[in-house]
């Protein structure tokens, strides 16, 4: 069945996702160049699985038909970050930076097929961050700050 809306068929999209995380962090204050300053420094682990299977009917009742879609797929991640912020009387400098560590697995039986990709890089989106607030009062807060990233191109096929 080459075309579902002119044979009134139906698409069924049987998906689960499973997702879990935890991220313990631990905040110090301490002097930096004769100033206050507080160091932030953390861990996160997060973990997903999706089985998604898509079975096509031959009308609009069916409740299953032909298997177009059966993939397993599991991610895991893992980041560890550090960060400071710098007060500056009205003013805070925040400097960071992250690493992490993502691996993927995927599998889909139909096709016999198998695959695993591996990712490390420095930050979110990979680099480093610099920011820069103002508070000069309660009501407003003004800030600016810069990444410098170090991504990997895409690739292009």
């Amino acid at each position: 069945m080459e075309n579902l809306l002119t044979t009134c068929g139906n698409e069924g999209r049987l998906r689960d996702y499973d997702h879990y995380g935890v991220e313990p962090r631990l905040r110090a204050a301490l002097p930096l160049f004769g100033r206050q300053s507080e160091v932030e420094v953390g861990v996160r682990f997060h973990a997903e699985t999706q089985e998604r299977r898509q079975e096509n009917g031959d009308t609009p009742q069916a409740r299953s038909g032909r298997l177009v879609e059966d993939n397993r797929r599991r991610t895991g991640a893992l980041a560890g970050f550090v960060q400071d912020r710098l007060l500056l009387g009205d003013f805070t400098l925040s400097a960071g930076v992250r690493f992490e560590a993502i691996g993927v697995r995927a599998h889909q039986p139909a096709r016999q097929w198998r695959g695993r990709g591996h990712r490390r890089d420095l930050a979110h989106a990979s680099g480093c961050r610099a920011r820069l607030t103002w508070a000069p009062s309660a009501a407003l807060n003004v800030f600016g700050g810069s990444i410098v990233a170090s991504r990997r191109p895409a690739r292009r096929t």
